[in-house]
């Protein structure tokens, strides 16, 4: 072949004369020819874009895979909207001259990572390009040049070494050679054993994952066994203290445990996987105690979810114990961020004016229509926000209770859209509470809104019972002398029960069977899923109840009160409010007379 400008010839002898290599730092010389220099030939030009992609394409590839059917795939990917995707390299680039460019670049080259790479490009792309698949020689010239790259320290960066490794490995699989699979084999467990460090994050993880989880892979006994020792060993020095007291990262000790398990169990061993993960339990508990509550907490919860993931209950139920004993507050752990916003009293007065227009039933129903959430307009709002606070939208953010308990988490918008959508609607409902506050105080004054009148207002809606009448009389007696705790217990036990009367009415089952062949009653959460309430009160309307009332992620009142896991900060006007909202918007269901039922029995 010809030769190459003088400068790219530069480059290629520096990069065969480096000891370790890093393919970074390989496309960072490249770049440095000018290919638009005036003393470049076509042929030089081809030389140098050759040399430039060959180690563009990236190895194992998801989109090579799905879209070219090939091992390599290109390094960039840019979704430019509207189902357009721009990639680069493509495949389409390149061509039969290329690939016989790369198979004399195979031959030449001395550097083992350089050869590898030029001759599983060949192997890799040839039948695509040429139609003809390539010859086995240059499969066999990937494998051992990988290995030998391994074998002699000549990577620089240990993820490099397990790129080739694992790529020398299922080409010997895929040739069915076995000799080139048991040396690839052997080398990759002698590596690993050079390189992990115990107690260090994914120390033999790489054995582990790439020879025990692949299939026909040519493993002996003490091969075997040698990769989980080196877990076992990992998972014994990460759980225990050091001699100074301190305990090493906890995210190793689950690297080896998770791996550690999942062999154990899938070899039947039980006893293992209870040893395994009682051991990992009792380091986690031990090296929480070194750190602060809020850091110790998030360890705990992982360690908790890994135990009841592995049916292990007593260790679950010992990491839990331990996740109470740790008193969190998270306003004096977390930093503070304040945003504020100036209404002037006119607009605030303007609002209510235009709220409360009309005679009393007309103002209660726009009071009501108005403060319940719209989905869409939520949805809306978050995939806007999304857009100026890129960061906050990828990140999983935890909801924990005072005592430190995570009650739920959710993803990033992109994956757990509907999640954010929630979220967001529980802290509007926060940011609103005051307004919602100042409507209900002005439809009082301004109608002359008492007790009695109220309570006979709720109790002339169908699903407000006459046995109702005390606790509602009662409740709202407590709430207009706002004493919430009593208004709240009070009160909301009864939307539960109108809930009940509603599906009553409408012919729909409120039992369930129980284990004991008796029969209970439908759950909240259960009942606000079914049919006739998204067919009554519409989408909006079920999604507030949910959120509201029985949604970890929102507002939950209705298990936090319940339940009786609620504190000081639960009985506040915002919530006594929001239970009275619900309430009045009860009391505009109306039953149908028995001609109109043609569908559902109610108007609303």
């Amino acid at each position: 072949m010809d030769n190459p400008p003088s400068t790219l010839q530069e480059i290629l002898k520096t990069l065969e004369s480096e000891d370790t290599l890093d393919l970074n730092r390989v496309t960072s010389l490249l770049d440095q020819v000018d290919c638009k220099s005036s003393e470049l030939t076509e042929p030089d030009k081809m030389m140098l874009s050759s040399e430039r992609m060959a180690f563009r394409f990236a190895p194992d590839s998801d989109f090579g895979k799905t879209n070219w059917g090939t091992y390599y795939g290109p390094c960039t990917i840019i979704n430019d909207g509207d189902n357009k995707v721009r990639i680069g390299p493509s495949i389409d680039r390149v061509t039969p001259e290329m690939l016989e460019y790369w198979i004399d670049r195979a031959n030449e080259a001395t550097h083992p990572i350089l050869r590898a790479r030029y001759a599983d490009l060949v192997w890799d792309f040839s039948s695509k390009v040429t139609g003809k698949p390539a010859g086995v020689a240059l499969a066999q010239m990937a494998i051992d040049s990988g290995v030998e790259a391994v074998v002699a320290n000549r990577c620089k960066y240990f993820f490099t070494a397990w790129s080739l490794l694992k790529r020398s490995l299922r080409l010997a699989l895929s040739l069915h050679d076995d000799e080139r699979a048991k040396r690839t084999v052997a080398v990759a467990i002698d590596y690993d054993d050079a390189q992990s460090k115990p107690g260090a994050r994914n120390a033999w993880g790489h054995s582990f994952d790439t020879l025990l989880n692949t299939k026909g892979v040519p493993l002996t006994d003490d091969q075997r066994n040698r990769i989980i020792a080196g877990l076992e060993n990992s998972l014994s020095v990460s759980s225990s203290a050091t001699g100074n007291g301190e305990f090493h990262d906890p995210f190793a000790a689950k690297d080896a445990a998770q791996r550690l398990v999942d062999y154990y169990r899938r070899h039947k061993h039980h006893e293992d996987v209870r040893r395994v993960v009682a051991l990992f339990g009792e380091g986690v508990i031990s090296a929480s105690n070194n750190v602060d509550d809020l850091m110790a907490s998030a360890w705990l919860k992982d360690a908790f979810d890994f135990a009841a993931s592995s049916h292990d209950k007593d260790t679950a139920d010992r990491l839990a114990f331990a996740m109470r004993q740790k008193p969190l507050n998270i306003k004096d752990k977390g930093q503070v961020f304040k945003w504020e916003s100036e209404i002037t009293p006119e607009l605030i007065e303007k609002f209510l004016s235009e709220l409360l227009e009309g005679d009393e039933d007309e103002a209660l129903s726009r009071i009501v229509s108005h403060y319940v959430p719209k989905w869409d307009e939520q949805k809306e709002q978050v995939l806007r926000i999304a857009k100026t606070c890129v960061f906050t939208s990828i990140i999983r953010q935890t909801i924990v209770d005072p005592s430190g308990r995570e009650v739920a988490s959710v993803g990033s918008v992109e994956d757990d859209l509907e999640g954010r959508v929630v979220l967001h609607m529980a802290n509007n409902m926060n940011y609103v509470a005051y307004f919602l506050c100042l409507a209900f105080q002005r439809w009082f004054s301004k109608f002359e809104i008492t007790v009695d009148k109220l309570c006979e207002r709720l109790l002339s809606s169908p699903v407000f019972t006459q046995q109702a009448k005390c606790a509602l009389s009662r409740g709202l007696r407590a709430y207009f002398e706002k004493d919430h705790v009593t208004a709240i217990h009070l009160l909301l036990p009864q939307v539960e029960a109108a809930i009940r009367e509603f599906l009553i009415g409408g012919g729909v089952s409120i039992y369930r069977q129980n284990k004991f062949g008796g029969i209970d009653y439908r759950t909240l959460g259960d009942m606000l899923g079914d049919a006739l309430v998204k067919e009554v009160f519409g989408e909006d309307v079920q999604r507030y109840f949910k959120v509201l009332l029985v949604d970890s992620r929102g507002w939950n009142l209705r298990n936090t009160v319940c339940h009786g896991i609620a504190d000081a900060s639960v009985y506040v006007q915002s919530h006594s409010d929001r239970t009275l909202h619900v309430l009045l918007l009860f009391s505009l269901l109306k039953r149908k007379s028995i001609t109109e039922r043609v569908g559902d029995p109610y108007e609303h």
